[in-house]
């Protein structure tokens, strides 16, 4: 759909993909933002399709499924499985996405004119952080997470640089990684908590690792060298600060800044000037 931005006018829209609804039953909507380059609209739906459209009148350009291109299989009887939720990333000629795979196939890329795969590499359960490319130690990183690891792959060919083991049980890797001031921040709950990673061509250092921070869905964000997320999952969710280079809490816990305690919910932090905003959604709050 295409509205607007002032007006909130429609000015297209496409009936693409069906209903997708997961065994926990958590909504029937698309997960993944819809990615602009170039004048085209990259889209991901839950079942696999990748769909690129025109941004300016919504003509359909090409299609694929990205879990049956690649031999991923149909993941929709798994138990801990909520659809693709990751945002697709361009990259040169690339659309890189991560459809999940035990054959080389946990992240594929597809070229962005015409839909044909490229590409595909790596193995482990589909993750749901929308993959990131990076510049460090003098080499293109694409940074990609899975349920249970985070992979750099080449861009280039789809070469595993490396693979770094993060996650839980539930394989639920939802917070996109961050890549800032040559650090690699990364965040995931159920347990797992965050690290700040030193990135090489062949490996990575863990710079700091602890639990004071579990980011559950949203990312967090970084601002002069302060980490701001939510944190929890089926606890109690709060809003909390951690500095980068040392991963100690700074601001947290039971204050007035606090988000709303509760159950599994997600709240999402936005920046805006020297203010951020935290947004709870499932009472529709702004905390600021």
């Amino acid at each position: 759909m295409c509205l607007n931005a002032e007006t909130g006018k429609l000015i297209w829209w496409r009936d693409v993909a069906p209903v997708f609804i997961d065994r926990q039953r958590q909504g029937a909507g698309p997960r993944a933002t819809p990615t602009y380059h170039d004048g085209r609209i990259y889209c991901l739906f839950p079942r696999g399709e990748l769909v690129c459209f025109s941004a300016n009148d919504g003509k359909k350009l090409w299609q694929t499924n990205i879990l049956a291109a690649t031999d991923a299989g149909n993941h929709a009887g798994l138990r801990y499985y909520w659809g693709m939720s990751a945002s697709p990333l361009i990259e040169k000629d690339l659309v890189i996405v991560q459809p999940g795979g035990a054959s080389n196939n946990a992240v594929a890329a597809f070229h962005k004119d015409t839909g044909k795969l490229v590409w595909k590499a790596g193995s482990g359960t589909p993750g749901y952080g929308s993959p990131i490319a990076i510049d460090a130690d003098g080499t293109r990183q694409v940074i990609c997470s899975n349920g249970r690891s985070i992979l750099s792959v080449d861009p280039t060919n789809g070469k595993v640089l490396w693979e770094y083991r993060f996650g839980s049980q539930y394989n639920c890797n939802c917070a996109t990684p961050l890549w800032v001031d040559n650090k690699l921040f990364l965040s995931s709950a159920y347990g797992v908590g965050s690290t700040a990673l030193a990135v090489g061509r062949g490996g990575v250092r863990e710079i700091w690792k602890n639990r004071n921070l579990m980011n559950q869905f949203a990312t967090s964000m970084i601002i002069d060298g302060h980490v701001y997320g939510s944190h929890g999952d089926f606890s109690g969710l709060s809003l909390r600060v951690r500095g980068t280079g040392h991963g100690q809490t700074q601001v947290g816990g039971k204050t007035p800044r606090q988000m709303l305690s509760d159950r599994g919910r997600k709240a999402f932090a936005v920046p805006h000037g020297t203010r951020f905003f935290a947004v709870h959604r499932s009472r529709s709050r702004q905390i600021c």
